[in-house]
């Protein structure tokens, strides 16, 4: 079993379809890693700004994280 399926499962365990973590886990479980790439990179490409934006954010995150 791959990760993703195993996410997809335990995210299932405690959200129903209707809400965001089971659509996500339904998307993952019916789709491929590659599909998921492919959409993310779609995404990315469609909206570059909120792709920077949430970069940085992450990035600050992380490092406000790993320099405690």
């Amino acid at each position: 079993m791959h990760i993703a399926d195993q996410a997809a499962e335990a995210a299932e365990e405690f959200a129903p379809d209707h809400t965001v973590t089971g659509r996500i886990s339904r998307y993952m479980r019916d789709h491929s890693l590659d599909d998921i790439r492919a959409d993310v990179e779609t995404r990315m490409r469609e909206h570059p700004m909120a792709t920077i934006l949430i970069g940085a954010g992450v990035g600050f995150l992380l490092g406000k994280t790993l320099s405690r």
